[in-house]
């Protein structure tokens, strides 16, 4: 996209924590969360926050998940 100048938007980074939830990439799913704060300043959302916590969660890395729950910029919702 970046290429093409095409300027990603939130539903385009929920599909590509999406991809990584399933995949299992939880790496490279925490460094699209850094992008879409760093890079394009969007503000996640609870949905961005409930795919990571998904991801966690389904790793086996439950201590990180509650972790990111409990920082998370908002309250979270019965998904999360």
């Amino acid at each position: 996209m970046r290429r093409e100048g095409v300027c990603p938007d939130l539903i385009t980074f929920l599909n590509d924590l999406n991809v990584c939830n399933y995949s299992g990439l939880i790496y490279e799913a925490q460094m699209w969360l850094e992008t879409i704060n760093n890079d394009y300043d969007f503000i996640p959302t609870v949905e961005h926050f409930a795919c990571i916590v998904d991801m966690l969660g389904h790793g086996g890395q439950v201590g990180k998940a509650i972790n990111m729950i409990e920082k998370m910029p908002f309250h979270p919702n019965v998904v999360v």
